[in-house]
């Protein structure tokens, strides 16, 4: 990865590079072209197990480890539990870590699919199976959450209803940094770049960048620092 795409991912609170154990190291391309998200937020050449997420180590240590350490229990589905959100999420996350050609994985994305058609239709979520979704996904009220293919969500991020992550006009879809909240009604519409720990206040339009630790609001929205 050339030094200026590197800093690209630190600010948005993607590992550049990352180790698996058992795994090597995974390099982090688009995931239009790899089929799936590495379970710690980094994009990588296939759809790794969820079973890695908690023994990534940062091949870069100046990375912030609280930036990219995913937090699964956020996903964690519990006995007798409803929540639809938790469920579409559970069929992505299947859908892409069965990736192999043999039967027994070709079943298991079958099934996968199926399951995500039926908690889409319950959530009345659009969120496509083959979305880069970073690890620990909060969707506590999905209904009417659209997210185009392209869009990219890292770890531990918070998305309420009606917040739709599409295009406008030209090529580019957004970008979302890591623990960054978006608020009932959102649009992120573009080639937007959302930073880590971003916060984007409800019904907001985001048609530019948004810098990490800073707050958008309004309609065309407005870029503001924390107090």
């Amino acid at each position: 990865m050339v030094p200026g795409a590197q800093v690209e991912s630190l600010r948005l609170g993607f590992p550049a590079r990352v180790r698996h154990a058992g795994l090597g190291v995974v390099r982090s391309p688009c995931c239009a072209t790899s089929g799936g998200c590495c379970p710690c937020g980094a994009f990588t050449q296939g759809a790794a197990s969820q079973r890695f997420g908690a023994r990534c180590t940062l091949m870069n240590p100046t990375i912030p480890t609280s930036v990219v350490q995913v937090d699964w229990s956020r996903e964690a589905i519990r006995s007798g539990e409803w929540s639809p959100g938790k469920r579409l999420l559970r069929s992505i996350r299947d859908y892409q870590r069965h990736s192999g050609a043999r039967l027994t994985a070709r079943a298991a994305r079958g099934w996968a699919v199926l399951r995500h058609r039926f908690w889409s239709a319950v959530a009345g979520a659009d969120i496509p199976l083959n979305c880069c979704l970073g690890g620990g996904l909060l969707l506590p009220h999905p209904n009417g959450v659209v997210i185009h293919p392209a869009a990219q969500v890292g770890p531990n991020c918070l998305i309420f209803q009606q917040v739709t992550l599409g295009t406008r006009g030209r090529p580019g879809a957004p970008v979302i940094g890591a623990h960054v909240d978006i608020g009932a009604g959102a649009k992120v519409l573009g080639p937007v770049r959302i930073g880590a720990h971003a916060v984007v206040g409800a019904n907001a339009v985001v048609l530019d960048d948004v810098p990490a630790h800073w707050v958008a609001v309004g309609n065309p929205a407005r870029v503001l620092q924390r107090r």
